[in-house]
């Protein structure tokens, strides 16, 4: 289901109360924000990021030799993005 929310002079939006109710959520707790690639994701928080990240490979078949060597590609092309943008700072 999707809720319409409006965005105030400060950032803010409200949670309609049949989300709150439905996942608990009261003031003062915290959420987080996630990028998602053209979407915003609202997530609790987890407690261990590594325990719950557990096991979720395992749909993909990926191994994790995979992963890191899909990381590490990952962070080989974002190197060359910011020296090429570097490059550009420097020669202009």
């Amino acid at each position: 289901m999707a809720y319409k929310v409006t965005v105030s002079s400060k950032g803010q939006i409200v949670i309609p109360v049949e989300l709150r109710r439905r996942y608990e959520i009261e003031q003062g707790d915290e959420l987080v924000l996630m990028d998602d690639g053209g979407h915003i994701k609202l997530l609790p928080p987890v407690e261990d990021p590594i325990e719950d990240a557990r096991g979720s490979l395992a749909w993909t078949g990926m191994t994790m030799a995979d992963f890191h060597a899909l990381r590490h590609a990952e962070r080989d092309r974002e190197d060359e993005k910011t020296a090429e943008w570097l490059k550009k700072i420097k020669n202009s």
